[in-house]
């Protein structure tokens, strides 16, 4: 596999990692404004909670597909 890069002033080549990273940031912060608090115990319970939103996120991508 040999390694590329985007092209300088071309916006466009990176879209489709980009609005999956923007979704995943919103689909974050929106879950933080609904819990009320950005407070969570420990890592586990982060990861957990992680592991729902994005769970959420491939449930919705499997039934468009």
């Amino acid at each position: 596999m040999k390694p590329t890069r985007n092209n300088r002033g071309v916006a466009h080549e990176n879209g489709a990692n980009e609005i999956a990273h923007g979704q995943l940031k919103r689909s974050i912060a929106d879950a933080l404004l609904l819990r009320g608090s950005k407070d969570i115990d420990g890592l586990g319970d982060y990861r957990r909670w992680l592991a729902e939103i994005v769970g959420r996120i491939s449930a919705r991508r499997r039934q468009v597909i």
